[in-house]
């Protein structure tokens, strides 16, 4: 299987890239220079000539904090990239796996959340109108923790740690599509707050100095504070 993945010199995609081609699949997994995924005509030049069965669709504006500032930015990165790549895979008949994130949930429940978490939601719209398929994950890189002067213990989450997340992509893509439901929520089925999976891994680490208790003091912090529970509905086995 020819397998594209968009987004695959980010944190998950370069782990995702990695163990496809473990696994035996040829992979096209190109750089921003390559293919701009949010206009048309550089996909269409990109994919001119190639052959694809399926894209996970990893590309997207990630700087949470960021999208409140960037908006226009966040939705060309996220929404319009989604909606260039499910178009090419309805137009051709490829398989799509857009991968979302657990901040959609609290939209879900009709709660406020901030402009990072609508324009994924947005994208999945985008996806699952042209036939995709959405994958929410929730996940913790090392490159993220490295620099982390803190952590919270209010929040709730389905997070897992970035390898263990792409091991979950690759057993998703194995499985019959027709077992698939359209929306996947994929993580551990125990959920877990950022300081737990810190205090699990790295006990040693600066930031468990500094433990976070209250969306205040979190806003205080930095400006903006994560949803206070984004804890998936239930889980799909892989």
């Amino acid at each position: 299987m020819n397998i594209l993945v968009t987004g695959a010199k980010g944190r998950l995609g370069r782990r995702l890239h990695s163990l496809l081609c473990e696994e035996g699949y040829n992979v096209y997994a190109p750089c921003r220079k390559d293919c701009d995924w949010s206009s048309e005509g550089s996909v269409k030049e990109y994919l001119e000539g190639k052959q694809v069965d399926a894209v996970f669709g990893l590309a997207s504006y990630t700087n949470v904090p960021g999208a409140e500032k960037e908006q226009s930015a966040c939705y060309r990165d996220t929404v319009e990239t989604a909606d260039r790549v499910a178009r090419y895979c309805q137009n051709t008949g490829t398989r799509n796996i857009y991968i979302s994130s657990d901040y959609v949930i609290p939209l879900l429940r009709g709660e406020r959340s901030g402009v990072y978490a609508m324009c994924k939601l947005e994208a999945e719209k985008r996806t699952t109108a042209c036939g995709g398929h959405v994958v929410r994950l929730a996940f913790v890189t090392p490159e993220q923790v490295h620099w982390w002067s803190f952590v919270n213990a209010y929040t709730l989450s389905n997070r897992w740690w970035v390898e263990k997340a792409a091991l979950a992509l690759v057993r998703y893509l194995k499985l019959p599509v027709e077992d698939v439901p359209k929306i996947a929520n994929i993580g551990p089925t125990s959920p877990t707050t950022p300081y737990e999976m810190l205090l699990e891994r790295d006990p040693s680490h600066p930031a468990l100095k500094r433990v976070v208790r209250s969306p205040q003091e979190m806003r205080a912090l930095i400006g903006y504070c994560s949803p206070a529970d984004t804890r998936f509905p239930d889980i799909f086995e892989v």
